[in-house]
């Protein structure tokens, strides 16, 4: 056994005082003293001439036989092994310095160690400031695509439009402050009752089907921003803010610009596609040009749609084809615009009292 290591026994207790065992049976416990020296950065030498000895089980794996530690004793061993060269380094340090410029040195790195926590606490401050403005900012554009509301100031809202237009219940609504409580029915302000919608986490599918509430609620996120601006006080803190949101924005318009255009060649490509088929004949052949021009001009006069018409393969000549006019049910899109036109006109816009 290497010197400097006592043996424990592995029953519950031994000769040499190791007690009750179950530390070393236990998962996260132990490790082998190679992966114990290498995670608390030590030396097997250190370990083999610790004082006290560091008690260690002997394991074997397929026949080969290694020593285990507990990682308890390896972090006692290793704030020894600190302490005793701190006192050291301190006493080379006084007889280098004297007691005096000892003293000295200790406070001057106490407050250079200060300086660097001040100046690491400060700047994780203003990372944490500049993160929730340029969030806020973001959240702000976000819903400004329908405009900005002018402001929020003066409007009121009732309990009834509360809940239907925010979705605020009345429970909801008695953790708010009315504007005047003396009055029968309360009215409320309208930038609280938003700011309580926008905590539920649902008021984007509440907003979307309405531009005015839209509008209501960008001003409202606005207004929140410019708080939150106030708030942060260093300029350059706003700025960096502001130049992160407008290339992010500026980057979807390429995007979007980059999309656009792909849809454009696309929408090009098909009606080429069109244009070369509304050349053929019945027969799969290509029409001349007289032949096309006399097509198109009698589907004109007939009233018929382009390219409809009959081959007359004696004379090589086309006759416009009787159109079978036929019903055209309204598209889905289209009704279901009628049905959303018909609720809107249902359920009209609720006017905010000033």
């Amino acid at each position: 056994m290497p010197r400097g290591y006592r043996s424990v026994s592995k029953s519950r207790s031994s000769r040499f005082g190791g007690g009750n065992t179950s530390a070393w049976n236990t998962s996260g416990m132990t490790a082998s003293l190679r992966n114990a020296c290498a995670q608390y950065g030590l030396t097997e030498e250190q370990v083999a001439t610790a004082d006290p000895p560091i008690p260690c089980q002997r394991r074997s794996c397929h026949g080969n036989s290694y020593a285990v530690v507990k990682l308890s004793d390896m972090a006692a061993l290793k704030s020894r092994l600190a302490k005793r060269a701190a006192e050291e380094n301190k006493r080379a340090l006084i007889e280098e310095l004297g007691e005096e410029g000892y003293e000295r040195k200790v406070a001057e790195e106490k407050a250079e160690r200060e300086a660097v926590e001040e100046a690491a606490r400060a700047k994780g401050e203003r990372d944490a400031a500049a993160r929730g403005l340029a969030s806020a900012l973001e959240k702000a554009m976000d819903a400004s695509g329908d405009g900005i509301a002018d402001a929020l100031e003066g409007k009121t809202i009732g309990k009834t439009a509360a809940k239907t237009e925010w979705n605020v219940k009345p429970h909801e609504l008695e953790c708010l402050a009315p504007v005047d409580p003396s009055k029968k029915i309360l009215k409320y302000r309208l930038a609280d009752v938003i700011r309580a919608a926008d905590r539920k986490g649902d008021i984007r599918a509440r907003v979307g089907g309405s531009a005015s509430r839209q509008k209501l609620y960008a001003r409202y996120l606005h207004d929140e921003f410019d708080a939150r601006r106030e708030g942060v006080g260093d300029e350059s803190i706003v700025r960096a803010a502001y130049d992160e949101i407008r290339g992010k924005i500026a980057n979807a318009v390429e995007v979007k610009a980059a999309a656009a255009e792909r849809a454009k060649a696309e929408l090009a490509k098909e009606e080429r596609r069109l244009a070369a088929f509304d050349e053929l004949s019945s027969d799969g052949k290509k029409r001349s040009a007289a032949t096309a021009a006399a097509t198109e001009a009698a589907a004109a006069e007939a009233g018929a749609p382009e390219g409809a018409e009959d081959e007359n393969v004696e004379n090589g000549s086309r006759r416009p084809s009787a159109v079978k006019k036929r019903k055209v049910a309204p598209s889905s899109a289209a009704a279901a615009g009628s049905r959303r036109s018909g609720s809107r006109r249902r359920n009209a816009e609720v006017s905010y009292a000033e």
